[in-house]
């Protein structure tokens, strides 16, 4: 049984695991390897499984873009146990290919059906019948639906999974208990919690958990405001799937997906071993991209309560419903300096820089930032201050916030959970 009761128990549990590990990883070209190929307009894995990169482009402006299309939703869930007061979630060592630093914390179980199915014949998912089947050492606590990355993928979407056990189960390898408040300590460290851990953290409501064997009164969100982020068709474009072969930006070449009109998006092969994963080498494309994004947040104090500023855009990758995004989204690919002058006119009170899913994207990063404003504050028609209450019901509510919003949220858990922050992140007996 492996517990960290600190943050530096994390990182030398995640030190250690690396060591062990013995990865590998180097580029190659599509010729060096047989486990991905051309076929039906798409780069695919031999099996059909897993995911795909191919290309969209819209009937009325005749854009085009570059995507990964996985139809299967991925399968993520923590597992919760309270042992004296304290909240436990276990937590594994995820080790991907595309990460800025290998390794990462991740939740008890992320795992797309090719995995979990044992498409590629190796090692079964740690703890996949916990979440998928019926037993007597836990108690589902809640699922939800929440939205990939928007213009990254198409049509994407993952099943967040909570559950409670009875006790602290048997770890198994890359696994590893953490206190809730550790944890929390832990937030605005760069490239330490991987994004589908925070996604989850974040949408969990953990004032009500902390406190459900008394009467939490929830504050309710007012009836103007629960339909300001309802679907409009904002942008929609009638995206449909188009083979690479006719994307006009790129080009199939011996290296690759080659990005031959400077988007700043392509695709790379590599080969990757790792000696602690279900396989333990193998071959897959990782969507590149040049820069840094920028994902900010505004906050204000009115009548000493917090107000956060969203916007409400259409992406392509969700064929035009609207999501729920932070104040500020710049993907790695579309540098704008315009953004530091934004950011001058208040205070960063929590920063840290978060690389995307490795197992799909290879280091692209983005810094996150929580910035403090005045009360006077132009902003876009579409935006709106909302209240931590009314942040809290857009992230449980599913296929509504954004993958960056849920992300950056996890940096202001204390604020939109207030008890569970008075309560110092333990149970309410």
């Amino acid at each position: 049984m492996r517990i960290a009761e600190t943050v530096f128990e994390m990182r030398s549990f995640l030190d250690e695991t690396l060591n062990m590990s013995h990865f590998e990883l180097d580029r190659i070209d599509f010729t060096d390897q047989t486990q991905w190929i051309v076929k039906d307009g798409a780069l695919s894995h031999v099996s059909n499984g897993f995911f795909h990169v191919t290309g969209i482009h819209s009937c009325y402006t005749q854009e085009e873009h570059l995507v990964l299309y996985q139809p299967q939703s991925a399968l993520t869930g923590i597992a919760i146990c309270i042992v004296d007061s304290l909240v436990y979630l276990l937590l594994q060592v995820r080790i991907e290919p595309g990460n800025s630093n290998i390794g990462q914390y991740g939740p008890t179980i992320q795992s797309t059906p090719a995995n979990y199915l044992q498409v590629h014949n190796g090692k079964k998912t740690s703890y996949v019948d916990l979440f998928t089947g019926i037993n007597n050492i836990s108690t589902p606590l809640g699922v939800t639906i929440q939205l990939d990355i928007g213009k990254r993928y198409f049509l994407k979407s993952k099943t967040h999974n909570y559950l409670e056990t009875k006790k602290l189960i048997e770890t198994e390898e890359n696994m590893i208990w953490v206190p809730l408040h550790v944890i929390k300590d832990a937030l605005t460290f760069d490239n330490f919690l991987n994004a589908d851990l925070r996604s989850l953290i974040s949408v969990f409501d953990w004032d009500l958990f902390l406190n459900r064997n008394n009467k939490l009164i929830e504050k309710q969100v007012p009836a103007s405001d629960q339909g300001v982020f309802s679907a409009n068709n904002l942008g929609k474009k009638s995206w449909e799937m188009i083979p690479l072969e006719h994307l006009k930006n790129w080009e199939i070449r011996k290296s690759g997906v080659v990005d031959i009109a400077d988007v700043g998006i392509w695709v790379d092969m590599f080969r990757f071993s790792c000696t602690n994963r279900e396989v333990s080498s193998w071959c897959q494309p990782l969507m590149c991209c040049s820069g840094r994004g920028r994902i900010i947040l505004f906050m204000r104090k009115i009548n000493m309560e917090y107000e956060f500023l969203v916007s409400i855009e259409s992406e392509f990758g969700i064929t035009g419903e609207i999501t729920v995004l932070p104040s500020n989204v710049t993907y790695p690919n579309e540098f704008d300096e315009r953004i530091n002058t934004l950011v001058c006119e208040g205070v960063v009170i929590a920063e840290m820089v978060q690389c995307e899913e490795g197992g799909r994207f290879y280091s692209n990063e983005s810094i996150y930032q929580v910035v403090l404003i005045g009360s006077e504050f132009s902003i876009k028609p579409n935006q709106k201050w909302i209240s931590g209450n009314m942040l809290k019901s857009v992230l449980k509510t599913s296929n509504r916030a954004s993958f960056q919003l849920r992300c950056i949220s996890s940096m202001i858990l204390h604020l939109i959970n207030p008890y569970a922050e008075q309560q110092e992140w333990k149970i309410n007996h």
